[in-house]
């Protein structure tokens, strides 16, 4: 399981290593995203305010609706569904990404 960042991931988060996580996670639950590759736009966000409209956090509790990711939403099964396996994959093909652009 990927350890949550200890910040809010919101709309225009500049880490897409951490969107394209949380864009995994919506499409392992079922959801169709329309924004693109690792970023966190306004599309986005309606795709995790609807994410929090239909799931409660780990003691059964609504999650607040705001589009923003927390450690509630994060700590609920969002996330859990990227292995870290895959998240050391994504860090190091954005880090070969960042690499050649600079070179």
């Amino acid at each position: 399981m990927i350890s949550y960042p200890g910040r809010i991931i919101k709309q225009n988060e500049t880490d897409p290593v951490i969107v394209r996580a949380l864009a995994d996670a919506l499409r392992a639950k079922g959801q169709a995203l329309t924004s693109p590759d690792g970023v966190f736009d306004a599309a986005f966000k309606a795709q995790i305010k609807l994410y929090q409209s239909l799931h409660t956090d780990n003691m059964g509790n609504r999650l607040e609706e705001d589009g923003k990711v927390g450690s509630l939403t994060w700590g609920h099964s969002l996330v859990r569904t990227i292995s870290t396996s895959t998240w050391q994959t994504m860090a190091r093909l954005h880090s070969l990404s960042r690499s050649v652009k600079s070179g």
